[in-house]
């Protein structure tokens, strides 16, 4: 019996699915504080949060002068103010 990958395993691991581009999108067209609150800790925080742990271990972007936890904050905090550059017709 041959091993390898399970059928299906590379589906689903996009962090950036249309439902987060989506996201984004409305992100940054609406000036409603309480709005832009939900939509970034419902569904873009989670998607980002994902994505800067998979990249701090593929890399091994450790710190050893600051705990892993303010390594991956310092990086979604980074990432979060990227979000206003965010063109939707380029991705």
């Amino acid at each position: 019996m041959a091993r390898g990958r399970k059928p299906g395993s590379g589906k689903g691991k996009n962090y950036f699915d249309q439902e987060v581009n989506d996201a984004i999108v409305e992100f940054n067209s609406t000036n409603d504080k309480t709005r832009r609150d939900i939509i970034f800790y419902r569904i873009i925080y989670p998607a980002l949060n994902k994505l800067v742990e998979n990249i701090i271990h593929k890399w091994k972007f450790y710190n050893y002068e600051s705990s892993y936890e303010d390594l991956k904050l310092d990086t979604v905090t980074y990432l979060f103010e990227q979000l206003g550059k965010y063109k939707p017709e380029t991705g």
